[in-house]
């Protein structure tokens, strides 16, 4: 592996970022995720990624909860 190939100075920070990775099931409670965004001050994002089952039903839940523009889904 070229290690210098990943400079750290050249790569992008992003502060408060919350990553989910997962598949998208109600059992996996990621609606709790969203719910306690929803609690935290606006600079927080939580990026969700996984397959879909249950993705409308949490971007319902995101948008009810006004978090749409800090959970990307």
């Amino acid at each position: 592996m070229d290690v210098d190939r990943f400079d750290k100075d050249k790569t992008k920070k992003e502060d408060n970022v919350i990553l989910l990775v997962s598949r998208l099931y109600k059992e996996k409670n990621i609606d709790i995720g969203i719910k306690v965004l929803s609690l935290l001050d606006d600079s927080y994002v939580l990026k969700i990624v996984g397959k879909r089952p249950y993705k409308g039903e949490l971007q319902k839940l995101s948008e009810k909860l006004n978090m749409s523009s800090n959970s990307i889904l």
